[in-house]
């Protein structure tokens, strides 16, 4: 019994011996470890042992390194720790802007979840400067963000803040922008209520300041968006009925009408144009058959076309605009007719920026054989050697398009109405 003994512990001395010696060999002499390591597994020495041994030790380590394979093979953790620390470090500094280019520059290093961690992060600072009343860094440090990566949580924030700082147009485009991004359908009406309030919000202080053609272009970015939502139709068809555009509010209330919410207010308006149509537009005393074409000869100047018409039984000339919203007129003009003003205005764009434009009435306006009553008009500056005293835009074809299809004729130089 004890040779046996014996023979077993020196069996286990030369595979210890053996064991040994092959590491010492390999980190000598350049063999990779695990080519050693396959050599005694087949062998059978110990095989068994060690694999359980390294998965129960190294086995979340495993993982962890592989997920790091798969997902960003350049870093290790330690990347993703010293990248949050040093955004957090900008924030704190006030250096907003270089924050979210900081950001920008290490988005294809980073993994979804580095990405998530940067973000709340932002979120903290941003939230930590509206709760410290600093509302335009807020606002700055969430637009940043919400622009640059098209966030929705972040355009969210961005609409709450700049509610609270009053800065609707901000408000709006935030919470805009967050309603077309939405999937979710409670979320997404959630958006839709904010955005309500808010536009309404930006459209109080656009009637302050007589700024219709600012509310009509508000509600035309929010029914482009949304057209299927009622109350967005019915305040872009509201809008254009304060311009006098009865050609663009018609259909919009056409097809309101029978909307559960709204289908008694769009069919009261729609009722109300109809009327409007027959007062407004109405043939003067012609020698043309009411049948026939009217044909406006038009005078070319360059590459535009004047037209003659009559404002109060005055012969006039304007510049026909096609690409102006609203008829213009000189200060001139305006003053010789003694044009009552209505006390509101419109944002006109011009060749010298964006100015705001009080409106006046027009009693009446004649085109041909055609006659226009009550003509919204704005004012406008023109330069010193201008052959025209004001544009024709096309707000009055529009007006006239209710009972009549009309063409610009290149070849002839004529304006050519056509009975509907």
């Amino acid at each position: 019994m004890s040779k046996l003994i014996t023979l077993t512990i020196l069996l286990l001395v030369l595979a210890f011996v053996l064991v040994f010696g092959a590491n010492r060999l390999a980190s000598t002499q350049g063999i990779p470890a695990a080519t050693i390591q396959t050599t005694l597994t087949n062998i059978g020495v110990d095989s068994e042992v060690r694999t359980q041994k390294t998965n129960r030790q190294g086995s979340s380590d495993y993982a962890k390194n592989i997920s790091e394979l798969n997902t960003s093979p350049t870093r290790d953790q330690s990347w993703s720790d010293e990248t949050a620390i040093e955004l957090d470090s900008m924030l704190k500094q006030g250096r907003l802007i270089s924050a979210i280019q900081f950001i920008d520059t290490v988005y294809q290093q980073a993994t979804a979840d580095d990405l998530e961690r940067f973000k709340s992060i932002v979120f903290i600072h941003g939230l930590r400067l509206r709760s410290e009343e600093k509302l335009d860094s807020s606002i700055q440090l969430f637009g940043e963000y919400a622009k640059r990566f098209d966030d929705t949580d972040a355009w969210i924030h961005l609409g709450n803040v700049a509610a609270a700082a009053k800065q609707w147009e901000v408000t709006v485009k935030a919470y805009l922008k967050s309603s077309i991004n939405e999937h979710d359908p409670l979320a997404y009406q959630d958006s839709l209520r904010a955005l309500v309030g808010a536009a309404s919000q930006l459209r109080s202080e656009l009637e302050k300041q007589g700024d219709q053609l600012g509310i009509l272009d508000l509600y035309k970015r929010l029914y482009e968006h949304h057209p299927n939502f009622a109350r967005f139709q019915l305040e872009l068809a509201q809008s254009y009925l304060r311009l006098k555009d009865l050609v663009n509010a018609k259909p919009l209330l056409q097809s309101l009408r029978f909307d559960p919410e709204f289908g008694s207010i769009a069919e009261q308006k729609f009722n109300l144009i109809l009327e409007r149509e027959k007062e407004q537009l109405s043939p003067a005393p012609i020698e043309n058959d009411s049948n026939s074409d009217i044909v406006i000869p038009l005078v070319r100047a360059g590459n535009s076309f004047l037209l003659d018409l009559q404002i109060n039984s005055q012969d006039e000339r304007l510049l026909l605009d096609t690409g102006a919203s609203i008829t213009s007129l000189s200060r001139s003009l305006i003053d010789q007719y003694n044009l009552p003003a209505t006390g509101q205005s419109i944002r006109l764009n011009t060749a010298n920026g964006t100015r705001i434009s009080p409106l006046f009435t027009v009693q009446e306006m004649r085109i041909g054989p055609l006659r226009l009553r009550n003509l919204l008009v704005a004012e406008i500056t023109l330069s010193k050697n201008s052959i025209v005293q004001g544009l024709a835009g096309t707000d009055l074809l529009n007006q006239i398009s209710t009972q009549h299809d009309y063409i610009i004729d290149n070849q002839k130089s004529a304006l050519i109405f056509k009975q509907k």
